[in-house]
């Protein structure tokens, strides 16, 4: 029995089930079994990860130049950061900003670690089943919300309470509290899933299944950023499918003239265009009512029955005027960010404000333009360059780098297998602003890792290559 019991403890803990666990538990974050010491908050993934980098360090002997340059980077970049917190005074902000920067350490360690002890074919199975649970728990529990309007509890729903009903109930918020984050991972771990899954690439429309659902989420979030990524997404598939296919356009001529035809009527009839696209104000006070109470009765009376028209127009002029000069209007809450963050940049442009100073400046009222009670940056190039300067800059050139030679190996050394990469790449400056933030964000830590490791494989992710080695 007690050979049973040592023989299973050495089975459960070989690296290769430790790196599996590691990666479904990625979802849930430290909204599992968490519990706080003060200072951060500690959480079986958090365990995982100190667990995973601990026991893996030997096959750091196995990292090339690229790895430990950029390994050393990050540890600078850390080392920076206690270093301001430890000169300028500890604040719940700064100790937030430091923790997000120890684990992008740590990330990028557990991954090539776990690349180097694994071997290639197992490793990308596991990193593969991790990915697909990934997908699979976002998209299930988001459709789930989608269909029954259940939500995990959070300051998103206790504001929903007192909005009106309307889609923006139904859109999912899985455990981000923020549909716009969710939408960020959806999108995210799907691009991952097609890179990784051969048969996935192969099927346009599981494809265009995936992203027509994700696409539906994004028009009831109300998400302009994640809308314009997915549509691009499917407008390019779509093209892709018809360039490969050089007989298609012959093949589906009726087809064709059937829409050509459409298109005519179209544009040579008359149109009602909706609110969306026109005369969008005009709506505002459809539904509108107010009550009144007369011989101890109520009344609810349509304000559209109640006002002439002239005093309609005031009304809804009033209503445009109240949310175009609101100063919690999200566009202008952007705009000022960016003033902000501008401003910070100015004041030092080397090494930065130092870590959690764009939120607390924003929380301090220490900043020239307001912006309400929103104090992240929305902008992950303006957060870290305010705050990190110099290191911000750096990060950026190693990005370039890594997506110059995806480039140079597509179009140099035509390979086909680098396509989905590519446009993973093509698309994180978008990721960079849908979130509040990016920089505490697990998918911003995984992604110099994934893109490292695939620049290394050179985009050939097939299981019959055994190489495990990065130099």
């Amino acid at each position: 029995m007690i050979s049973n019991f040592k023989s299973f403890f050495f089975n459960f803990f070989k690296i290769e089930n430790l790196f599996l666990i590691w990666l479904i538990l990625l979802p849930f974050g430290s909204k599992l079994v968490s519990f706080s010491i003060g200072f951060m908050t500690i959480y079986p993934g958090l365990i995982l990860t100190l667990i995973l980098g601990i026991f893996s360090i030997k096959s750091m002997k196995n990292w090339n130049k690229f790895a430990w340059i950029f390994s050393v980077f990050l540890l600078v970049w850390l080392i920076y950061a206690i270093s301001f917190v430890a000169l300028n005074g500890i604040n719940q902000m700064a100790i937030f900003d430091v923790r997000s920067l120890f684990m992008q350490l740590m990330y990028f360690i557990v991954f090539l670690n776990c690349f180097c002890l694994i071997k290639r074919d197992i490793f990308f199975r596991i990193l593969k089943q991790g990915i697909s649970c990934y997908f699979f728990i976002l998209l299930f529990f988001g459709i789930f919300e989608f269909f029954n309007g259940i939500h995990f509890a959070g300051d998103t729903t206790a504001k929903l309470v007192n909005l009106p009903i309307s889609n923006i109930f139904d859109a999912p918020l899985f455990l981000y509290d923020n549909a716009n984050d969710y939408l960020l991972y959806l999108i995210f771990i799907y691009l991952l899933k097609v890179i990784l899954t051969k048969e996935l690439q192969e099927n346009l429309y599981q494809r265009l299944f995936y992203l027509v659902i994700i696409l539906i989420f994004t028009l009831y979030a109300d998400s302009k950023l994640c809308k314009f990524l997915v549509i691009s997404l499917i407008s390019m598939e779509v093209v892709k499918y018809f360039i490969s296919k050089k007989g298609l356009f012959k093949k589906n001529m009726p087809y064709l003239f059937s829409l050509f035809i459409l298109g005519a009527i179209f544009f040579n009839s008359q149109i009602f265009y909706g609110p969306r696209y026109k005369n969008g104000i005009n709506y505002r006070i459809n539904g509108m009512h107010f009550i009144e109470k007369e011989n101890s009765e109520y009344r609810v009376i349509d304000v559209k029955k109640k006002l002439n028209k002239k005093e309609q127009e005031e009304v809804i002029n009033f209503l445009n005027w109240r949310e175009n000069t609101n100063p919690n209007k999200s566009t202008g809450i952007r705009e000022n960010l960016i003033l902000n963050g501008t401003d910070f940049i100015k004041e030092k442009p080397i090494l930065g404000i130092g870590p959690g100073n764009f939120r607390k400046r924003h929380d301090e009222n220490k900043v020239k333009n307001y912006t309400g009670t929103v104090n992240s940056a929305h902008n992950f190039p303006l957060e870290i360059i305010s705050q990190y300067g110099v290191f911000a800059w750096i990060y950026f050139a190693f990005l370039i780098w890594i997506f110059y030679q995806f480039l140079y190996l597509k179009f140099k050394k035509k390979n086909k297998s680098l396509d989905y990469i590519i446009l993973f790449v093509l698309c994180i400056p978008v990721f960079w602003l849908i979130p509040s933030s990016y920089l505490y964000l697990d998918l911003n830590w995984m992604l110099i890792p994934l893109l490292f490791i695939f620049l290394h494989t050179k985009g050939n992710l097939s299981s019959d290559i055994n190489d495990k080695i990065l130099y």
